[in-house]
C-alpha cells in the first residue's frame, strides 16, 4: 500500500511539474528557511514555520530536517493557508531525523511560510538545538534551493505565556480558547501576537478573563492572527488567565492547527516570558457530557448516553447532588428542594434554622436588621437583629426617655446608653392640720393629711429664745394620730410636736416657721434599720430580708415580688398549707384549705415616750398604739399605702396662735406643726 502512495504521489508530482515547465511562472532558485533563533521554555512548545521564498511554480517540496533529540521531540508537523492546497505528510524514522513532504497539482505562487513543526523541549534550561535541512528539494530538483539553518535555545523565564493543547471544537461551532500567565506576578500590561491557520479558525472577538476590573483589553483581529494589548492599575499575581480568544470553527473533522504566540511582552519586557504554544483540533465534541460524540465518515452524530450518567457538577452537598444526565442528552442539576434543612439549626429571635433555596444553595434565614428580639432589660438599648443572626443592643439617643426602676426619680433620660435620673422626688410635707388635744395624762396627737406614713418628733422649750430641739418620738405610722402618756410638761415648759411624712423616697421636711418661713432644721432624724441592705429601711421594705430596691409588687398585696409567694395573685396573708413556696392563692394542690396561716412580721413598735408594749393575749402594738386587731399589722400593709408623687408639697405652717399644754386635768390644747 505504501508503494501504490509513493508511485501515485510520484506520478501526480510528474505531471504537475511537467504542466509547470510547460507554461506556468517557475522560481529558478528558492531559499528554504527556519527561524535564525527560535525560544522556548523547559516542556513548553514551539512553532518552528519553514519558509519558502520565492515558492512560485512549487508542486512538492521534500524536507529532511536534522535536531538534538535530547533537547527538542517534534509533535507534528502542520500546513498552513498558505500552502493549504498541498498534501502533508511527516514522519520521524529515527531520532533527530525528521521527513516532511508537501505536494500539491496546483502550484504555489509567491512566497510563504509551508508549513509549521511543533518542537516539545525536553532539554533543560540553558541547552539548545539546532535545526538543519539535510535535505530541501523543490520539485524534485527542478528549482535549486538553498536552506537556511536556525536554533532552538531552551530558557526560563519569569512568566510563561500559554495557550492550550487540547483545544477543540465542532464545525460551525463557537468556541472560546484561553490564554494563560503563569505566574502573573508583578504583571501590568501584557502585548501578545497569536497566529494560526485561518482556513481552520477565524477571529471573532478577546474578551477579559480573570482580569481585575480596572484593567482594559485593546485587541486587532486579522486572519490568521490576533493583536491584542492588555493594562490595568492592579498588578497580577498567581496563575491568571488573562483572555479568551473566540473563534468560529471553519475546518472539517480531524483537522489541526498550531496556536502560535509570537509574542508576549510583560510589563514592556521588564518582566521576562517564555511561549507555550497550543494546538486546535477540529473534532466532534460538542462540550455535552450526555452525549456520545462520533464521526460517520461526513458529519459528526451525537448520541444521549444513558440516563445517571455523571455529567456537570459533581458536588454533593446537603441542598445538591451530583449532576446526571437525563437519558436525553441533557446534563441535569439535582438540587434539593426549597426548604429542604440543611446548615446550622439554631432557632432564635434573630435566626431561623437553614434551609436550601431550590439551587443548590443552603441559604441562612436571618431575621431582617431592624426586626425587634429578646430585650436586655436596659430601656436606653434598641433590641434588635443585625441582619446576620445576632440580636444586639445598640444605645439609644441621649434624651430618649426611659424608666430607671427608681420611684423616686421624676425625669429619666438615656445618656451613653444608660438611664440616668434626675429631678428627684420632694416628699410633700403635712399641712398645717396637726393637733395636739390632753386628757387625763395623755396627749393625743392627730394630723389630717395622708397619705403615710409619718414620723412624728417631739420637742420641748422653755422660755426665749425659741429652739428647735425635737426628736424622733413615733413612726412610721400609717395612723393620723399618736398617743403620748408623759405629756404634762413641768410648769414653765412646753412640749411641742412635728410631723413628717415618710415614703420610699425619704422623709418630708418638719415644717415651715413662722413668720420667717425659714424650714424647720432636723437635726435628730428618725433612723430606722436596713437589714438587707438594698436601700430601703426596714419599715417601708415590702421584703425586709430579701434586697429589693425597685420594691416591685406586681399583684399590690404589700409584699415584694421577690418574696412574695405568689407574685401576680393578691394574697396579703401569704398562707401557704402544704409549705412549698407557693401561696394557697396560686397553688392548684394546697394539702388544706383552712391551715394556720404563714407568720405575718409585726410592725416595729414606737420608740416615743407613748409607745405602747405588745404582751401575750393582749391588744398588739401598732407603730405605738393600741389596736384591737389580734394579728398585728405587718410591715409591708403599712408601707403599701405610702406613696411618692411629684406634687408640689403643701407647707405645714403653724396657725399664728401658739398655746401650750398646761398641768390642769381635762383641758384641750392644740398646737400646729410648726411652732
Amino acid at each position: 500500500m505504501k508503494m501504490l502512495w509513493t508511485l501515485a504521489r510520484t506520478l501526480l508530482v510528474a505531471l504537475a511539474i511537467a504542466g509547470t515547465t510547460a507554461g506556468a511562472d517557475v522560481a529558478l532558485a528558492a531559499t528554504v528557511s527556519v527561524p535564525s533563533v527560535s525560544t522556548v521554555g523547559p516542556n513548553g512548545d514551539v512553532v518552528v514555520p519553514v519558509t519558502v521564498s520565492p515558492a512560485t511554480g512549487m508542486v512538492s517540496l521534500q524536507l529532511a530536517i536534522g535536531y538534538n533529540p535530547a533537547v527538542l521531540t517534534p509533535t507534528g508537523v502542520y500546513k498552513t493557508s498558505y500552502a493549504d492546497a498541498f498534501e502533508l505528510v511527516y514522519n520521524v524514522p529515527s531520532a533527530g531525523d525528521l521527513r516532511i513532504t508537501l505536494f500539491s497539482a496546483t502550484a504555489a505562487s509567491g512566497s510563504g511560510e509551508v508549513c509549521w513543526i511543533v518542537f516539545h523541549a525536553v532539554g533543560a534550561n540553558g541547552t539548545s538545538s539546532s535545526v538543519t535541512f539535510n535535505q530541501a528539494e523543490i520539485n524534485e530538483g527542478q528549482i535549486s534551493s538553498t536552506p537556511s539553518n536556525g536554533t532552538v535555545n531552551v530558557t526560563s523565564a519569569t512568566s510563561v505565556i500559554s495557550m492550550p493543547d487540547d483545544a477543540n471544537g465542532e464545525t460551525g461551532t463557537n468556541v472560546a480558547v484561553p490564554v494563560v500567565a503563569t505566574p502573573a506576578n508583578g504583571i501590568i500590561s501584557l502585548d501578545l501576537d497569536v497566529r494560526w491557520n485561518s482556513t481552520i479558525l477565524n477571529a471573532t472577538s478577546v474578551t477579559a478573563a480573570g482580569l481585575p476590573g480596572d484593567w482594559t483589553v485593546f485587541s486587532s483581529l486579522t486572519p490568521g492572527r490576533a493583536q491584542v494589548s492588555i493594562f490595568g492599575v492592579t498588578p497580577l499575581s498567581g496563575t491568571v488567565t488573562l483572555v479568551n480568544i473566540h473563534y468560529q470553527v471553519l475546518g472539517s473533522f480531524g483537522a489541526q492547527t498550531p496556536l502560535d504566540i509570537t509574542r508576549g511582552d510583560a510589563n514592556e519586557g521588564n518582566i521576562t516570558t517564555s511561549l507555550d504554544d497550543g494546538l486546535f483540533t477540529v473534532s466532534c465534541d460538542d462540550g455535552n457530557a450526555c452525549t456520545s460524540d462520533s464521526f460517520n465518515g461526513s458529519s459528526c452524530v451525537h448520541t444521549p448516553v444513558v440516563a445517571g450518567t455523571s455529567c456537570g457538577d459533581p458536588s454533593d452537598t446537603p441542598c445538591d447532588n451530583p449532576d446526571t444526565c437525563d437519558g436525553s442528552g441533557n446534563c441535569q442539576a439535582n438540587h434539593e428542594p426549597s426548604g429542604h434543612v440543611c446548615g446550622s439549626p439554631t432557632d432564635t429571635d434573630c435566626d431561623n434554622p437553614d434551609t436550601c433555596d431550590g439551587t443548590g444553595t443552603c441559604q441562612p434565614r436571618y431575621e431582617p436588621s431592624g426586626t425587634s428580639c429578646t430585650a436586655d432589660a436596659n430601656t436606653c438599648t434598641a433590641d434588635q437583629c443585625n441582619g446576620t443572626g445576632t440580636c444586639t443592643h445598640p444605645s439609644l439617643p441621649n434624651g430618649t426617655s426611659c424608666d430607671d426602676s427608681n420611684p423616686c426619680t421624676q425625669t429619666d433620660q438615656c445618656s451613653g446608653g444608660t438611664c440616668v435620673g434626675s429631678n428627684p422626688v420632694t416628699v410633700p410635707e403635712i399641712n398645717s392640720s396637726v393637733r395636739v388635744a390632753k386628757s387625763g395624762g395623755v396627749a393625743t396627737v392627730s394630723w389630717n393629711d395622708p397619705p403615710g406614713a409619718y414620723d412624728v418628733y417631739r420637742g420641748v422649750r422653755h422660755g426665749l429664745p425659741w429652739a428647735y430641739n425635737q426628736v424622733c418620738f413615733d413612726g412610721p405610722t400609717q395612723n393620723s394620730f399618736t398617743l403620748d402618756a408623759a405629756a404634762v410638761p413641768q410648769p414653765g415648759w412646753t412640749v411641742y410636736y412635728l410631723v413628717t411624712r415618710r415614703t420610699q423616697c425619704g422623709e418630708s421636711v418638719l415644717g415651715h416657721a413662722y413668720p420667717s418661713n425659714a424650714t424647720i432644721p432636723n437635726n435628730n432624724p428618725c433612723s430606722y434599720p436596713d437589714f438587707d441592705g438594698d436601700g430601703v429601711q426596714d419599715k417601708f421594705d415590702n421584703c425586709p430580708s430579701t434586697p429589693n430596691p425597685a420594691q416591685a409588687d406586681a399583684d399590690a398585696d404589700g409584699w415584694g415580688d421577690v418574696c412574695d409567694n405568689c407574685p401576680t395573685t393578691y394574697n396579703p396573708d401569704q398562707l401557704d398549707h402544704d409549705n412549698d413556696g407557693t401561696g394557697n392563692a396560686c397553688d392548684p394542690t394546697p394539702l388544706s384549705e383552712n391551715g394556720p396561716g404563714a407568720p405575718g412580721m409585726a410592725a416595729p413598735v414606737g420608740s416615743g415616750d407613748g409607745a405602747a408594749v405588745a404582751q401575750a393575749a393582749e391588744p398588739v402594738s401598732l407603730d405605738g398604739l393600741t389596736s384591737a386587731d389580734p394579728v398585728a399589722l405587718r410591715v409591708p400593709e403599712i408601707f403599701r399605702a405610702a406613696s411618692c408623687s411629684g406634687r408640689a408639697a403643701a407647707a405645714a405652717d403653724p396657725s399664728p396662735g401658739r398655746e401650750t399644754i398646761g398641768s390642769a386635768p381635762g383641758t384641750v390644747y392644740t398646737l400646729d406643726g410648726g411652732a
